[in-house]
């Protein structure tokens, strides 16, 4: 089941919240991983996440280098924060100034040795390449244990950028929603946050979350 929240969203906090990562209390999850890192300007984007979490491990993939290196700049002050340009997949993806390396998320706990079973989120704003967790099985394991995922998945349609351009996109949503519910039904609330065209954001929240939503500003989301 997937729960539309949207609206409510926009009625609390006056303004989309997609991710809703950055309103957990201070060092809440012991790791973040932002694939589609890209942007300083958001109290979400990983500058600010990680300086107001300074305790928490903040990874970033970013394949765009103007963005890489923007995002490298403005955190390269913040010890918890790991910057890297690359980006989700397997193999290499094109980008604007020729083609930049994938990683999978097996490969980045691997690299930084991040332990699954504690508390984690996860964000992917990833411009099409999001689709490649339909490939990736053995991600989809992984995936299953964070505590926090976002997702935004891209559709054919009048939001367009490079990437979006490049990547072979769906025309509709009906095989991220069959797939939310058939990989997420057990083991997370799937949450619809952001509803734009082609575009749709997810927050998925295990069952460790929501045991604590009357402590968090969950509380105040749920229907």
């Amino acid at each position: 089941m997937i729960v539309d929240i949207a609206d409510k969203i926009l009625e609390i906090y006056k303004r989309p919240e997609e991710y809703l990562v950055d309103h957990y209390p201070e060092n809440y999850f012991d790791f973040y991983i932002d694939i589609g890192a890209r942007g300083i300007k958001h109290p979400w984007h990983m500058n600010t996440l990680a300086k107001n979490n300074p305790e928490t491990t903040c990874i970033g993939y970013e394949p765009d280098g103007p963005y890489y290196e923007e995002l490298n700049n403005a955190t390269k002050t913040l010890e918890n924060v790991h910057m890297n340009k690359a980006g989700y997949g397997t193999g290499t993806i094109p980008v604007p100034d020729g083609v930049c390396c994938t990683v999978s998320l097996s490969d980045i706990i691997s690299e930084y040795g991040l332990d699954v079973d504690s508390n984690w989120a996860i964000k992917f704003d990833c411009e099409g390449c999001e689709y490649s967790l339909f490939e990736l099985e053995g991600d989809i394991d992984i995936l299953k244990k964070a505590n926090h995922i976002a997702l935004e998945f891209h559709t054919n349609g009048r939001y367009e950028n490079f990437f979006t351009r490049v990547n072979n996109l769906p025309n509709n949503f009906n095989d991220v929603e069959t797939w939310l519910k058939e990989e997420f039904d057990e083991t997370h609330k799937v949450f619809l946050t952001g509803n734009d065209c082609n575009l749709r954001t997810y927050v998925l929240v295990d069952n460790v979350i929501m045991s604590d939503a009357n402590d968090l500003f969950w509380n105040e989301l749920l229907p």
